[in-house]
């Protein structure tokens, strides 16, 4: 496996330039995977995105408004400038890399699952994913 430098270690590392525009749009509803992806925001302490939670029992995700932003007009969907994303998976992929974080709630289950994963490699991780798991709200769930 190749090692990446992470961003912090490359010194020819520059952050893209961030034009000034509209804030990031996350469109999410009740009973959508949106909740993670709110949730996300709100862990990575993120203010510059408007969340803006369309009623689904009124259809507001079924407007030809919305559509544009996602043709198959479900949630939830995002908005960063010219890009739109859809599915959960593919938004916090996204913020991860936009924030430059890991998707934390995902890297505490992989050893649940996938016993032979071993990032003795990167011990960054591994630090991240013990401090997670010391959360409080991490072991109440965990019990």
């Amino acid at each position: 496996m190749v090692k990446r430098k992470s961003r912090s270690e490359d010194p020819s590392y520059q952050p893209p330039e961030q034009p000034l525009s509209e804030p990031v749009k996350l469109y999410t509803g009740i009973g959508t995977r949106g909740w993670a992806c709110e949730w996300y925001l709100k862990e990575l302490d993120v203010n510059d995105i408007n969340i803006l939670r369309l009623d689904r029992v009124s259809k507001e995700h079924r407007t030809e408004s919305f559509r544009k932003i996602n043709p198959f007009q479900r949630l939830p969907a995002l908005v960063d400038g010219e890009l739109q994303l859809a599915e959960s998976g593919a938004i916090l992929l996204y913020l991860a890399e936009k924030y430059d974080v890991a998707v934390g709630s995902t890297l505490v289950y992989i050893d649940k699952f996938f016993t032979k994963v071993n990032f003795s490699e990167y011990p960054a991780i591994q630090k991240y994913m013990a401090r997670l798991k010391a959360h409080p709200a991490y072991q109440s769930a965990m019990a």
